[in-house]
């Protein structure tokens, strides 16, 4: 009872991505590609970056840094143990998309999907 309530970063996840390389969702996009629907291994949070809260996505081929607005999501799934079961089971994917931003730049966004 009370390692659940008071131990919130305790092990929620099969995969801790040990061994795997960081990067950027851009970067991993560019690599990987975007066509593919990626299984998600487990994510965190961490308050370790100069600009604020990250979020990481964990998959086999890298730990992926993802952009701010996916955190709200990442922090949705943590805190569902049915989500968090879902993941370990590798029920859980990550679609990777683009869009234009309001400069006219090209972005890198994802969102969870079934598998």
């Amino acid at each position: 009872m009370f390692n659940e309530k008071f131990n919130s970063k305790g092990k929620k996840f099969n995969h801790d991505g040990a061994g795997n390389d960081f990067c950027k969702l851009a970067d991993f996009a560019n690599q990987y590609g975007i066509d593919t629907i990626y299984t998600v291994l487990g994510m965190y949070t961490h308050n370790k970056s100069l600009y604020g809260e990250n979020g990481i996505i964990i998959t086999e081929k890298a730990n992926i840094d993802v952009p701010q607005h996916i955190i709200k999501d990442i922090k949705t799934v943590i805190g569902n143990d049915d989500m968090v079961a879902a993941v370990n089971a590798g029920k859980c994917g990550l679609k990777i998309y683009t869009y234009t931003d309001q400069k006219g730049e090209e972005r890198y966004s994802a969102t969870f999907v079934d598998i």
